[in-house]
């Protein structure tokens, strides 16, 4: 389960954006409808779900105008365990 609480961290605005900024991005293993759904029912703002071919994600900004992006979990990685999920990526 995705949830927000506190203050949280992101992106600032677009205009806002400079050399020192961050763009946190969470990774979602459930569909990001009901994610975006309890979002929006806490008072936040989610984007639409874009699907590109690399996946589907939305963003939302946080209380203080982060941007922060939510990625839903690949179908075919959700079987492997996240250990070898992390392995595998750091051998490349």
């Amino acid at each position: 389960m995705f949830a927000v609480t506190g203050r949280q961290l992101g992106t600032p605005r677009r205009e806002l954006i400079d050399a020192g900024s961050v763009s946190p991005q969470f990774t979602s293993d459930e569909k990001l409808e009901p994610v975006a759904g309890r979002l929006a029912g806490a008072g936040f703002e989610p984007s639409v779900i874009i699907d590109e071919t690399f996946g589907r994600y939305f963003t939302v900004s946080d209380p203080d105008g982060y941007l922060l992006q939510v990625n839903e979990a690949d179908e075919e990685l959700r079987s492997i365990p996240y250990e070898t999920r992390v392995s595998a990526a750091l051998k490349q």
